[in-house]
């Protein structure tokens, strides 16, 4: 894949002929080697069947109205955006603003605007004879059945679904923004073709770059005019297109042999420095994914003698940094084997300490890495310290590693049973045997370090457990597994990011996909196609640092989302084994899904709201339960929609397919405590909208789960959606549920709402509450919410306060590590009430 991005740059380099300033040249000397990163470093994408190429949101907007930027608060949208005309069903709650292709409707309370002074950017318009509403021949359109590519003119035909039966229509583009292309319906009256008046808009991204540039050209007036072949080369940088601006300003040294030099140089010099700012851009995004190798080389190919001297120290440095991150490692990896010599000279420390210190050595020394050396922070740093006894050294040494720094001791009698704590540890969460699991609890209660503190601190640093058979032939960590304990063993696509380190926690989309799409194309949506040449896709997951999860939650003969367990099973159970099988941060779990699997993963979102860090459902309708369940979202669960401005539910024929969008988001926005996103795309219709991915990726970045919530407010209307954050409810009320095949026979759709609290009494007692919570009910405890040395107050249904002792339990943390798989967040204790309380203080 380097070779051929290394030859398409040289193609660009001498496809217009060079003499005088060649900016190409410039340019290939500054990225020689680094795989096409001035085109692909945004992009990361392209190739994607029936997507074309498609690179990043630009930061241009047009202005509607009121001139104002807006500033956004918990979002990250970076685009300089202006404030639109409020929103027409409630101008108090909705802000709607215009961004390039698309509109982003967002809550009021999110943004506040600020006056913006930056200029529009540079636009063409291209000469097509638009068809208007009054002469339009097709009054109504439906899905589109085939779509032929644009011509230089701008031109396409499409074959759509009319009320007239399939016809071929002709959209044209009107208008070429470096964000966006307007395309509308053109007049062909007297050609034989039927008319509809299209008004929409795509990314400019989405057009090839040859393409783009030959109908800039169309757009103008004069080839020979410098003036207006200049805005063709600002436009290309405005729109990062950086290849097509390097040949096209190659291209005018060519034309015009009078060219003003110092107009060409100052537009060269803002070609090289948006070329360099992307490069380095690309550099900490690849570093924060962990992509120690990619960041290297780019900078190791970055030519020193055509760069600007911010930007030539901006690399020095960060090369700099890089040697002296590799020796401070070398530094360590000597120190671990000297502080273990030190430790075991002149003692008998038998024979099975022996091997069990010499393993973490071993272990240590070769996996040490940028990853994991901040395990060993307190180690280093009372290692200085003057004095420090190796019995003590070797301490910090074992405990860091096993458990990190926070939790670093320099006791060395219980830091070297440790080791013996994390190998029984590993062992429990592998057996599938009861008794050897009982046997394992047994032993743990001997050792020193198999307390229940113990078990959870080791749990969060402890590698993934579960082994898998090899990647995919021919790829670079793509693999096909299947869910072997859910009904029809289900197949699930995991893609995972390069230079993949299971020392490292990597961020999750589990991805669902169209009833009839497939988890494949899921994969290829987010990272990109495999290549054939080494294996690896060059998606914006891979780019990003994400794992991808696409599994196949479709019964067989399933023609539309049938709101009963099974898909729910499908996603949960794909999410508990990844933990098992890769390093994933469970509180950075990502669930996403277009069309229908977009619809799915709404549903899954709010019925499992303590799973997720946020939602995306794209191109998705809201049906069934989903309108009962948008209170579960509420305070904790952020959500992201994509959809076209002109998608609309099938027939209303088909029972319950109603759009019940909007009046989600206006409930959503009648609340301060909702945290959401719409983007909708101007014109469009259902698709599967590619050139939103960055939007999502820039969204998704620093959001993490609430896991450790103290209050929520919950609906339930299933019987098996019980399970919320620390809560489970284990009888539902039948008489509060509608199953799913009863529901169009349900007279009165009932449902259970149930309010739970943690706080802490004036006595400094930590008190659980809920009301309306059924006739049985579980409290699931841990240190992050309660104070496990106290009694803990419970109160249910606006009883008394019942009083309890929870002890922490080696059981109830190894059975939920073992079943939930969420090692940064294991709960260590119960408290169940069924005619009476019990307690896992009662656990053996």
């Amino acid at each position: 894949m380097l070779a051929a991005c290394q030859s398409t740059l040289l193609e660009s380099r001498w496809a217009n002929g060079s003499h005088g300033l060649d900016v190409g040249q410039w340019l290939w000397l500054l990225v020689r080697g680094v795989g096409c990163l001035v085109s692909l470093v945004v992009c990361g994408m392209g190739g994607l069947s029936g997507t074309g190429f498609v690179c990043g949101q630009q930061s241009n907007s047009t202005i509607e109205h009121t001139p104002t930027k807006l500033q956004f608060s918990g979002l990250a949208i970076e685009d300089r955006a202006f404030l639109s005309a409020p929103s027409k069903s409630d101008p108090e709650r909705l802000v709607n603003i215009l961004v390039g292709p698309k509109r982003v409707i967002l809550p009021a309370k999110s943004a506040t605007a600020q006056p913006d002074v930056k200029p529009a950017p540079v636009s063409f318009e291209l000469r097509q004879s638009v068809v208007s509403r009054q002469a339009a021949s097709i009054v109504a359109i439906g899905s589109t059945l085939q779509t032929m590519p644009f011509n230089e003119y701008g031109r396409r035909r499409v074959f759509v679904d009319t009320n007239q039966g399939p016809k071929w229509l002709l959209q044209g583009i009107t208008k070429l923004d470096p964000s966006y292309v307007q395309v509308q319906g053109v007049d062909m009256a007297g050609k034989g073709l039927f008319e509809f008046p299209y008004d929409f808009r795509i990314a400019t991204a989405a057009i090839p770059g040859e393409l783009l540039v030959k109908m800039l050209k169309n757009a103008i007036d004069d080839l020979g005019d410098y003036q207006q072949r200049e805005k063709i080369v600002e436009f290309l940088i405005t729109a990062e297109r950086y290849n097509e601006a390097i040949r096209e300003l190659n291209q005018l040294q060519v034309d015009f042999g009078d060219l003003d030099t110092e107009r060409f140089d100052l537009l060269k010099t803002r070609l090289v420095n948006a070329s360099a700012r992307l490069v380095l851009n690309e550099l900490d995004r690849r570093w924060e994914a962990g992509q120690w190798l990619t960041v290297r080389n780019i900078l190791e190919n970055i030519d020193p003698q055509n760069i600007s001297p911010e930007t030539l120290v901006d690399v020095r440095t960060r090369l700099r940094d890089i040697d002296e991150a590799a020796v401070e490692l070398d530094r360590l990896r000597a120190a671990v084997q000297a502080t273990f010599a030190a430790y075991r000279m002149g003692r008998d420390l038998g024979e099975a300490l022996t091997v069990d210190l010499q393993g973490l050595e071993e272990e240590i020394v070769r996996d040490l890495n940028p990853n994991n050396r901040d395990r060993l922070a307190t180690y280093v740093l009372r290692s200085n310290a003057e004095g420090l006894q190796p019995e003590n050294a070797v301490s910090l040494l074992i405990s860091g590693w096993l458990m990190g720094a926070a939790d670093a001791f320099d006791n060395v009698t219980v830091a070297v049973t440790l080791i013996e704590s994390r190998a029984l540890l590993v062992r429990y969460l592998q057996s599938t045997d009861p008794a050897e699991r009982m046997e394992i609890i047994e032993r743990l209660r001997q050792i020193e370090a198999g307390s229940p503190r113990y078990l959870a601190a080791l749990a969060r640093l402890i590698l993934p457990w579960k082994a898998v058979p090899p990647p995919e032939a021919g790829s670079q960590g793509f693999f096909r597994l299947r869910l072997d304990d859910v009904p029809g063993q289900p197949e699930y696509l995991v893609q995972l990011p390069p230079e993949y380190d299971p020392y490292k926690k990597y961020p999750v989309v589990i991805a669902l996909c169209d009833i009839q799409s497939s988890p494949q194309f899921e994969i290829e949506w987010w990272d990109g196609d495999l290549s054939s040449a080494d294996g690896y896709r060059t998606g914006q997951a891979s780019r990003q640092g994400y794992v991808v999860v696409a599994p196949d939650w479709r019964k067989p003969q399933e023609y539309e989302y049938s709101y009963d367990p099974y898909a729910a099973l499908v996603a949960t159970r794909s999410l508990r084994e990844c933990l098992r099988c890769f390093s994933v941060d469970a509180d950075r779990v990502f669930l996403a899904g277009h069309g229908v699997g977009g619809e799915v993963a709404w549903d899954i979102g709010l019925s499992h709201p303590d799973l997720w860090a946020g939602v995306v459902p794209i191109s998705a309708l809201a049906d069934r339960y989903i309108p009962f369940y948008t209170n579960n979202s509420r305070k904790h669960l952020p959500m992201y929609f994509v959809l076209g401005e002109n998608h609309l539910p099938p027939s209303r024929g088909m029972i319950g397919k109603f759009d019940k969008r909007e009046g989600i988001f206006q409930q959503m926005a009648g609340s301060i405590h909702y945290n959401f996103i719409v983007v909708k795309y101007v014109g469009r219709r259902s698709e599967h909208f590619l050139e939103e991915i960055i939007g999502i990726f820039d969204w998704m970045r620093n959001r993490r789960r609430s896991f450790a919530v103290s209050d929520f407010e919950v609906t339930t209307m299933r019987p098996w959606d019980r399970h919320f954050w620390w809560l489970q409810l284990n009888d539902v009320p039948s008489n509060l549920t509608v199953a799913p095949q009863a529901w169009n026979l349900a007279s009165e759709r009932k449902s259970l709402t149930v309010s739970a609290e943690i706080n802490t009494t004036q006595a400094g007692q930590t008190r659980f509450s809920v009301r309306n919570g059924g006739d049985s009910i579980t409290f699931w405890v841990s240190p992050r919410w309660a104070n496990m040395d106290d009694e803990i107050l419970f109160a249910w249904n606006r009883g008394r306060n019942d009083k309890a002792s929870m002890s922490p339990s080696r059981t109830v943390i190894l059975e939920d590590l073992r079943t939930r798989s969420d090692t940064l967040n294991p709960f260590w204790a119960w408290a169940r009430y069924d005619k009476g309380w019990t307690t896992s203080n009662e656990l053996p």
